[in-house]
């Protein structure tokens, strides 16, 4: 036993040695990249920063759009500046021009009654319609939304020329200038003409007076 003892001796000594050794190291820290099996600690001056994608801007959130809303993205910027809000889905300028809002949509909404426009773009005025006037309007189109809470009258198209005639001849129902059935041929005829590159005075702008706050009206 003795001479077991004495030859493992030697061995005995180098483990000790060994293991007072890895005792005197410093403890290693979880962010040490060089364990592969660990990741490092977020606050660890190990982490690595990896710059995100550039901040959007309108320009970048519409060039995937569909060509026709891109477009007409394009010309609303170049006309009215930047929008005052943008998203990958949708740019929205308030109070540009004779607007209250406008928004163009990326993707359009078609109508059943309209399968051959793209409904992009709406705009919004000012407009209190009264009570007694609303079925007319949504009997002329129903893409017209009339909002009694906000005092708001919009439509949605595809082309700004013709959301000022839709509403140009939303007026004039309201004043009972128009009948109904009136207002729909005069919409047909004259958007027949703007396609065929013939302008009207009420493709170009708005006939009446456009108030900028509901407040603007008589009490």
């Amino acid at each position: 036993m003795r001479k077991i003892l004495r030859r493992a001796a030697p061995s005995l000594v180098l483990l000790a040695a060994a293991l007072v050794s890895l005792a005197s190291l410093p403890p290693r820290s979880a962010a040490d990249p060089t364990d592969p099996n660990e990741s490092p600690d977020i606050d660890s001056p190990w982490t690595e920063v990896h710059e995100g994608p550039q901040p959007r801007t309108p320009q970048t959130s519409i060039q995937y759009w569909p060509s026709v809303a891109r477009a007409t993205a394009r010309a609303l910027i170049a006309k009215y500046g930047p929008p005052d809000a943008y998203g990958p889905n949708a740019l929205v300028w308030h109070r540009n021009g004779p607007w209250n809002r406008t928004v163009i949509y990326g993707r359009a909404t078609t109508y059943p009654r309209f399968d051959k426009e793209q409904e992009i773009l709406k705009q919004v005025i000012v407009y209190r319609v009264p009570v007694e006037k609303e079925d007319a309007l949504h009997r002329f189109d129903r893409r017209l939304q009339i909002n009694p809470t906000t005092g708001e009258l919009s439509f949605q198209s595809a082309r700004e020329s013709t959301n000022f005639l839709a509403l140009n001849l939303a007026d004039e129902i309201v004043r009972g200038e128009r009948t109904v059935a009136q207002a729909r041929r005069f919409f047909r005829y004259t958007e027949q003409l703007a396609l065929s590159g013939k302008s009207s005075k009420y493709t170009d702008g708005f006939l009446f007076r456009v108030r900028m706050s509901s407040l603007d009206y008589p009490q």
